[in-house]
């Protein structure tokens, strides 16, 4: 091989280094070594409909028990009686 071929290499070489650096930069996330990587089931209950929705609308339920039930106010007053908790 040429003098000339692997100089363009090397050439080639440091700029792909020059970009993965750039990369490396502007993206700190990526590089956390502490992310962690989501299971198959964790993926399946984030991403199936029917759980989302029943999830949904138990987490609904509570939100109304507790601001129809008084939600640690100053005054006092007679809270109704929890009973989806």
């Amino acid at each position: 091989m040429s003098e000339e071929g692997k100089e363009q290499r090397e050439e080639r070489r440091e700029k792909r280094e020059e970009r993965r650096e750039k990369r490396k930069e502007k993206n700190p996330i990526k590089n956390n070594k502490m992310t962690q990587r989501i299971s198959k089931y964790q993926r399946f209950k984030m991403m199936n409909p029917v759980l989302q929705f029943f999830k949904f609308i138990y987490l609904s339920i509570k939100i109304m028990i507790v601001v129809a039930g008084g939600h640690g106010g100053t005054k006092e007053k007679k809270q109704l009686p929890v009973m989806f908790l």
